[in-house]
């Protein structure tokens, strides 16, 4: 008898599999058994038990040779499933993440930026900060300050008014309309703390919630191009290779009381010269009071790790 005499009753077991290509004279390894049960069961189908006749099986040989993994396809035409036979395929397909329209999240941070911004009616496209897809930057034309978006998953975000960027995001979003955006400042949910930033109508929505509230704010985005910053950030900096650079770190509030000390002497420009020998050693700075003609000078110690 051969493996085209089974009988095949409705019986939900994946054991008998094992027994069937046992009984046809079939060696499999146990990676080969697994491999050919999860095809079946990722494919929808259940295998179902099987038994012969009353008399013994002989072994004799069957009306095909099977060698292979290559006619198991043949074996279940014979064996049959609990749903309409569609085949083994020789490849499973593989379910494409389709890139679904995603919303994008900011932080406080992120809005704080417009601090940088330029406000000046002729250079409409500085008074604000500028959005994409990776970062949010602000310059005045003078001062360029870019900083990368949050690493969170805007899915995780409670559901907004709006929809979600099917293309690359690129705007640049006016300074007096972000002064409306109030993100959460405490709460227990870390996410609760950013704004997300959808788009309905050409108008970007900017929302915030408590979870109890959702605060949505429109801004219709400045119709202007913003300038090329790429031409002016210098990535060579982060290649360890390039020894033109003198990398040195600063205490920012240290900076800060020298700059604020120093910005009360001058209405107008308050210029601070810096000297650095290298990343270890004390950085030198000189400064003038014009009024005065005092001229002052010190050190401001490295950040050390």
């Amino acid at each position: 008898m051969t493996y085209r005499d089974l009988l095949v009753l409705n019986i939900d077991r994946i054991d008998c599999l094992r027994s069937l290509f046992s009984k046809l004279g079939i060696s499999l390894d146990e990676e080969a058994k697994a491999d050919l049960i999860e095809i079946i069961e990722r494919e929808g189908y259940r295998v179902v038990d099987c038994h012969v006749a009353d008399e013994e099986i002989e072994q004799t040989e069957p009306d095909e040779e099977i060698e292979s993994i290559g006619n198991y396809d043949d074996a279940m035409k014979e064996i049959g499933t609990l749903e309409e036979y569609k085949g083994i395929p020789e490849e499973l397909p593989v379910k494409k993440e389709t890139n679904k329209p995603k919303k994008l999240l900011l932080n406080q941070y992120s809005l704080n930026l417009v601090t940088f911004a330029r406000s000046d009616e002729n250079l409409s496209h500085l008074d604000g900060i500028h959005v994409i897809n990776e970062y949010t930057e602000a310059t005045d034309g003078y001062i360029l300050v870019r900083l990368t978006n949050p690493n969170l998953d805007p899915n995780e975000f409670p559901e907004t008014p709006g929809y979600g960027f099917e293309e690359k995001i690129n705007y640049i979003l006016p300074k007096d309309d972000l002064k409306n955006v109030k993100p959460v400042k405490k709460s227990s949910y870390s996410i609760l703390s950013h704004v997300c930033l959808s788009h309905e109508n050409g108008m970007v929505l900017l929302s915030t919630t408590d979870l109890s509230s959702m605060q949505t704010v429109k801004v219709r985005p400045t119709d202007a191009q913003y300038p090329e910053t790429e031409n002016v950030i210098d990535n060579s900096i982060e290649d360890p290779n390039d020894k033109s650079w003198i990398k040195f770190s600063l205490d920012a509030h240290l900076l800060k009381k020298l700059c604020d000390y120093v910005s009360k002497t001058s209405k107008n420009l308050a210029p601070i010269t810096f000297w650095v020998k290298d990343g270890e050693s004390a950085l030198q700075f000189k400064f003038r009071i014009s009024e005065t003609a005092q001229e002052g000078r010190g050190i401001i110690m490295p950040c050390r790790p």
